[in-house]
């Protein structure tokens, strides 16, 4: 969880754009003049359990790296399903970055230091040009 300066839900998808590097950010949810407080899920988010719980724990917008699994079957049409009706009763912005995306990120900011002070070892990570495939 993150208190963060009032933005918007529409400068928060752009901003979450610009640090995730991707195209594409998977909206759903309501549209908020002023969110203060993001719950961060990185990879898959789609559990609609963590999402109500981030709710509870008073986020106004849930940043994650998928909001809809990409698997093929019935799991993957139900969770889509459970995701769309919370979308549809929330009053949380709930935005996807791309699975690969949010946790390359962490991987940039935390791992390769990580890497550096246990192993004494350069770890330089490469963004991937299309997040979303």
């Amino acid at each position: 969880m993150a208190d963060i300066a009032p933005v918007s839900s529409a400068a928060l998808v752009r901003r979450a754009r610009e640090i995730f590097g991707v195209d594409v950010v998977e909206v759903e949810g309501a549209t908020r003049d002023a969110v203060t407080r993001v719950a961060v899920v990185g990879g898959v988010g789609d559990h609609v359990e963590q999402m109500a719980l981030a709710e509870g724990m008073g986020a106004q917008a849930y940043l994650t790296g998928e909001l809809h699994v990409r698997i093929e079957g019935e799991y993957g049409r139900s969770k889509l399903a459970a995701v769309r009706h919370f979308a549809a009763t929330t009053g949380m912005t709930l935005l996807g970055v791309s699975h690969a995306a949010s946790e390359h990120l962490v991987i940039e900011t935390q791992l390769a230091r990580w890497f550096a002070e246990n192993f004494d070892v350069t770890v330089q990570p490469l963004r991937e040009p299309h997040w979303w495939r």
